[in-house]
Formats: C-alpha cells, sequence, structure tokens
C-alpha cells in the first residue's frame, strides 16, 4: 500500500499565513522585556499654583512642577496630559513637552490651566508625562509600543498677589517654561585622584 508522503517545501500561501502568527507571538513574548528597557522614571511634584491673568471671562493659572531625574542621564519628556479642577470648574489639557531633563537635575516648568473667572482655594492637578527612554532598542519599537509615562499629580493652593510671569515663547503666548533649579554637584577637591606623574 503506497502512502503519500509529505512535500518538502511548504507551499507560499501556507508561509504566507504563518508570518503573521509568528510575528504576533514574537512581540507577546518581547513586550514584557519592554518595561525594562525605560530605565528610571523622571520624578514629578507639584510645587505650586498662581494666577498668571484674569478677565471677566476666566481665570489663567500656571502651575509650577519639579522634574527630578535620578538617573545620570538625560531624560527627554515628550508631552503632557493633565486636568485640574477646582471649586469654580475643571481644565483638561495636552501640551507638548520640548523639555529635556538632565541627568542628576531637577527641571522646574510650568503649565497653564484656564478656569472660570474667581477661581481660588485648592486645585487639584491629575496626569501624565510621557517620556523617551534612554535605551536604544525602546526607542525604535516607539511606533509599536507607547512611551513610558511617569504621574504627575497633586494639590495646592491658589496663590493670589505679585509674582513674576513665566517669559513668553516666540509667538508672544506663554505655554511653557522650564528652568533648571538644580544640578549635580562637582565633588570635592580633596577626594579627586592625583594627577599622574610627569617624572
Amino acid at each position: 500500500m503506497t502512502h503519500a508522503q509529505p512535500s518538502a517545501t511548504t507551499p507560499a500561501h501556507a508561509r504566507t499565513a504563518r508570518r503573521p502568527i509568528a510575528c504576533f507571538v514574537a512581540l507577546a513574548l518581547f513586550a514584557p522585556l519592554l518595561a525594562g528597557c525605560a530605565g528610571q522614571s523622571p520624578v514629578l511634584s507639584v510645587r505650586e499654583a498662581y494666577v498668571y491673568s484674569e478677565n471677566p471671562q476666566a481665570t489663567v493659572l500656571h502651575v509650577v512642577v519639579d522634574a527630578q531625574n535620578p538617573s545620570d542621564r538625560e531624560i527627554p519628556l515628550k508631552a503632557i496630559n493633565y486636568s485640574s479642577r477646582a471649586a469654580v470648574g475643571t481644565f483638561t489639557a495636552q501640551r507638548d513637552a520640548k523639555l529635556v531633563v538632565p541627568g542628576e537635575s531637577v527641571q522646574r516648568f510650568e503649565i497653564p490651566v484656564v478656569l472660570p473667572p474667581g477661581a481660588d482655594g485648592q486645585l487639584t492637578l491629575d496626569g501624565q508625562v510621557s517620556f523617551i527612554p534612554q535605551n536604544r532598542v525602546r526607542e525604535l519599537l516607539t511606533d509599536l509600543y507607547p512611551l513610558p509615562t511617569a504621574t504627575l499629580a497633586g494639590t495646592t493652593t491658589i496663590q493670589r498677589g505679585q509674582r513674576s510671569p513665566a517669559p513668553p515663547d516666540r509667538n508672544g503666548t506663554v505655554i511653557f517654561f522650564a528652568e533648571r533649579i538644580s544640578a549635580p554637584s562637582a565633588p570635592p577637591a580633596d577626594t579627586l585622584p592625583p594627577l599622574p606623574s610627569t617624572k
């Protein structure tokens, strides 16, 4: 009795059908590894909120945020999605960060919040800040996987009174302002290694 032998060559259509499945399995297996590729995340905290401008239609607040980078490599911030609420109303926005936090430093920046006139009292901010991980493999996969995010949350009292406003951007509208407020200190001179002898 003769038995049919399987072909040594897989038909082209069968190979093509298997490719999406193989790709899906490979990506699924690789996904957990991406969590470890992001490196250290920036630590974000709400410092204060003050009245930047006010008119009969609205009150514009600026929320001051500190972004601390615990790693020794710079962390570019990509986008900020945030919402705020106060007694007079709520506000939701998305901004491009365009900000790089140097290694082992704190970067201070301001984001706007627009509320009905007369905003006062407590302001609560909740949001997420996406950042570009300092890992080449993870960076190349940005189109396939979302960027990692750091949480931005805090409650502060709305400050009224005199305060130096943030400088305007190129278009004359204050949208984003950043200031480096701390940097790694240089090691003391007596801890530095001695210079090599020239003799």
